[in-house]
């Protein structure tokens, strides 16, 4: 950022690059965690015949869990036209009985036992989808090292420049 960007910007360009950076190295360890899913060989992947999530796709689904403790939360992740789908069945739960802080996890409601989440990173294209069970801790980053914002000043230029990275 120049000198003149940051006296004559609107707001605080400072802040906002420092912020937008952070969610840059956000979003790259959530693309990772999605490549992960799409790919990796040790996870199970149900094929349903219709691409429409029903209740009874899911809970056969859902059956490949029943061998694993009972009780333990199962979440459901999904696209947003997932999550119109499940809205029209009748199974479908509001968040009304949900827990304050399953609701602060991004839960929006639950269906055919699973608590569902919502991820836009979930749309596919050409038409495919995809939707995914999950337990609790399924898919965990582990941080070696937070995110680490760095700046240097270029004294000639007038410029401030920005350096961030994260170790996981």
């Amino acid at each position: 950022l120049t000198d003149e960007a940051i006296l004559s910007g609107y707001g605080d360009p400072v802040s906002e690059t420092n912020k937008q950076l952070r969610m840059s190295i956000q979003d790259k360890i959530d693309d990772d965690a999605m490549h992960l899913l799409e790919n990796d060989a040790g996870i199970y992947r149900f094929s349903a015949t219709n691409a429409t999530l029903s209740y009874s796709v899911i809970n056969e689904a859902m059956m490949q869990f029943a061998s694993e403790e009972e009780g333990e939360l199962t979440y459901l992740l999904c696209s947003q036209e997932g999550l119109k789908q499940i809205k029209a069945d009748t199974h479908w739960f509001d968040t009304v009985d949900i827990g304050a802080d399953l609701l602060r996890n991004g839960v929006v409601g639950k269906f055919a036992g699973a608590y569902v989440v919502v991820s836009n990173k979930l749309n596919g294209t050409n038409g495919t989808r995809n939707a995914y069970l999950l337990k609790p801790n399924a898919l965990t980053a582990f941080i070696k090292r937070d995110v680490n914002l760095e700046t240097d000043r270029n004294v000639l230029s007038k410029k401030t420049l920005f350096s961030v990275d994260e170790h996981y």
